[in-house]
């Protein structure tokens, strides 16, 4: 279990390392604005602002699972809280798994 974690861990700063500052940036708000707004999200309800606010392949990244390491950057900001619940994504392949978060900005 514990290499499991750590091989997540590599791979989540591995991404955010290659990420796109520019993306970055504007994921970074796209959570904001979304925590502002709803009380639990996922990173399908960010992608839906990110879109909404004109995010487009312009302002993209080649890992879209960056955006864990951003939401976790959220977490540590004090502006989300990680739940325990797990839900599957509605966006993409339904085998994906989203995690629910808590707002702190509600």
């Amino acid at each position: 279990m514990l290499q499991t974690i750590e091989t997540k861990e590599a791979a989540i700063a591995r991404v955010d390392r290659n990420a796109n500052e520019a993306w970055k940036a504007a994921i970074a708000s796209s959570i904001q604005r979304t925590a502002e707004r709803m009380s639990e999200l996922t990173v399908d309800d960010v992608w839906d602002t990110f879109f909404a606010d004109g995010g487009d392949e312009n302002t993209s990244t080649h890992e879209k699972r960056a955006i864990g390491a951003e939401m976790d950057r959220a977490r540590r900001a004090g502006l989300l809280i990680a739940t325990d619940r797990i839900q599957s994504s509605r966006l993409g392949n339904r085998r994906w798994k989203a995690r629910v978060w808590q707002s702190t900005l509600r």
